[in-house]
């Protein structure tokens, strides 16, 4: 659906540009559950970034993506003996060349499992500009531990906002 954003063009006028915002909620899909949380499978994480659920949104055509609003939460088991859990989220223009979406965070061996969480308002930048058909995001974690795991939740969402070429 198309709203319209006002734009001071200076001296009192205002410019009305078309706009685009889409909500994707692409994390974490499967059967319906009593309580509305669903987690996408659990990963068993490795020693180097493992991919715990990645998903591709497909962009408008006939639009330049401007802004970008993340809200992504997965869930990590980091307790027992071993080491830590690092993890991130990243986006992509091509599925290959990844840009961190925040730096890496380190969940300690002593703290208890649960769910993990990053959320912000940016415009794209380096390996994700939204220049392509589609945009990739995906969540990554490593240990050095066996037996740690990782999944994405249902409440993940991105907002994607375009305007009109």
């Amino acid at each position: 659906m198309d709203t319209y954003e006002e734009i001071k063009a200076g001296a009192g006028t205002y410019i009305i540009e078309p706009t685009l915002a889409k909500i994707r909620h692409p994390f974490a899909k499967g059967m319906l559950t009593a309580d509305g949380i669903q987690y996408s499978s659990a990963v068993s994480l490795g020693s180097t970034d493992t991919v715990i659920e990645a998903v591709e949104v497909k962009q408008p055509a006939g639009y330049v993506l401007e802004q970008v609003e993340f809200g992504l939460t997965g869930w990590l088991s980091a307790t027992g003996v071993g080491e830590s859990i690092i993890w991130k989220l990243q986006a992509s223009d091509n599925n290959s060349d990844w840009q961190n979406l925040h730096d890496e965070v380190t969940k300690g061996e002593s703290v208890a499992e649960g769910d993990v969480s990053r959320s912000g308002r940016f415009a794209p930048t380096g390996n994700f500009l939204g220049t392509r058909t589609s945009v990739y995001l995906r969540m990554v974690a490593r240990t050095a531990a066996a037996g740690k795991t990782g999944k994405t939740k249902n409440s993940s969402y991105v907002e994607l906002k375009y305007r009109r070429v």
